[in-house]
């Protein structure tokens, strides 16, 4: 499978969330045909189908803090990440 987990950035991706709702996950980039699409990992995918927001949200600010290298010392990172899901969750059914 090709592509990043947009949550937490793993790179096994088992799922495209497509836009603009997000509420269909494909299991490969030839069904998608929406203009966005969200990555999952299977972990992240479960997680999305669970509702399970506070995780999501954990998991993407480790891997910000993974990515920037900047371990326990770094800056907020909470609203950045829950300003990027937002999107997400915004446009998806309840």
């Amino acid at each position: 499978m090709e592509g990043v987990c947009s949550f937490c950035g793993d790179e096994t991706v088992v799922a495209w969330f497509v836009g603009p709702d997000f509420a269909t996950a494909v299991d490969s980039l030839e069904g998608v045909n929406g203009v966005e699409t969200w990555p999952a990992c299977a972990t992240c995918m479960s997680l999305v189908e669970q509702g399970d927001r506070d995780e999501l949200l954990w998991r993407g600010i480790g891997r910000l803090r993974w990515r920037a290298d900047l371990g326990t010392e770094s800056p907020p990172m909470e609203p950045l990440v829950r300003q990027m899901h937002q999107r997400f969750w915004a446009a998806r059914p309840s």
